[in-house]
């Protein structure tokens, strides 16, 4: 019964860009364009001959305020992009740890967030799972229609305690599974 057939893939890790990694990078290119509107308001004030402080004064705070944002937003993007690809290499190299079993939920992590992350467990591991962590790892959890319920039969593939694969057992009646499975 514990065939791989027996099985659907609900999740595998990627090396992809994950969304809040994406909004970063959009971030950065804003940034990076502050900064560079800053330096072309020093430059036109240069090329004028205008004097210091007076008319210097915008396009330096200007270009200032890019530089800030661009050195905030890379101290959140890099760690972000590390992890994600940590991750990727651990499960590529079969770096994981497979629990499988039925889903026993621990504690349900609700819609909008605000009581802690979900936890679940599987064969006496526990697993938790935050729908707003920035990770490429599963953070689907219950209130946002992920699959790790009460009672369902999953073989979950975790490294660190971030989920990097879910595959759930097809129910014995799968021909009448719908998008469910």
């Amino acid at each position: 019964m514990n065939a791989i057939s027996d099985f659907k893939m609900f999740f595998e890790i990627t090396n992809k860009y994950n969304t809040a990694e994406l909004n970063q990078v959009y971030l950065l290119i804003f940034s990076v364009s502050i900064c560079l509107c800053g330096l072309t308001g020093l430059l036109i004030r240069k090329v004028k001959g205008t004097k210091w402080p007076k008319t210097w004064y915008t396009p330096s705070v200007i270009c200032l305020c890019g530089i800030v944002w661009s050195v905030v937003v890379l101290m959140d993007f890099i760690p972000m992009r590390k992890e994600a690809e940590e991750l990727y290499r651990a499960y590529v190299n079969k770096q994981y740890v497979i629990a499988e079993g039925p889903v026993r939920v621990i504690h349900q992590q609700p819609m909008h967030g605000h009581d802690g992350n979900e936890i679940i467990e599987v064969n006496g591991i526990n697993l938790t799972i935050n729908h707003f962590s920035h990770t490429n790892a599963y953070k689907q959890t219950i209130a946002w229609g992920g699959v790790l319920r009460e009672g369902v039969y999953a073989r979950i593939y975790y490294y660190r305690g971030k989920i990097l694969r879910v595959d759930v057992r097809k129910p014995a009646n799968s021909q009448n599974i719908g998008n469910q499975y």
